[in-house]
């Protein structure tokens, strides 16, 4: 989990923000014309959580990450870095963030 503590729980990881993303978006289904497997295979580590509490927490992760809507970029460092990543990285390391450091990434779909 990418947690920076558990009271409140914050999330500054980019990968875990992207996870939990995948995974509100899964579960609430607001994406149904997505291939949602393709990204949100099984249960993952954020899956134990209410989508209330992962919309708050993304809500905290863009507040913090400087999410600039107009521009469509974030102004944190590290954020960015993670957001000019080849997109095959940043979906291993999402996935990673979801599903454990060991995670068979064969389970990633193009």
């Amino acid at each position: 989990m990418t947690l920076e503590s558990s009271t409140p729980p914050m999330i500054t990881d980019p990968a875990g923000a992207a996870a939990a993303g995948k995974c509100y978006l899964a579960r609430n289904r607001a994406a149904d014309r997505l291939a949602l497997d393709a990204f949100h295979p099984r249960e993952c580590a954020w899956c134990d959580y209410p989508l209330e509490q992962l919309a708050t927490w993304l809500a905290e992760f863009n507040r913090w990450a400087g999410w600039v809507r107009d521009e469509g970029r974030y102004t944190e460092p590290e954020v960015r870095r993670f957001t000019h990543l080849p997109r095959p990285e940043q979906r291993l390391r999402s996935f990673r963030a979801a599903y454990g450091p060991e995670a068979d990434p064969a389970e990633l779909r193009p």
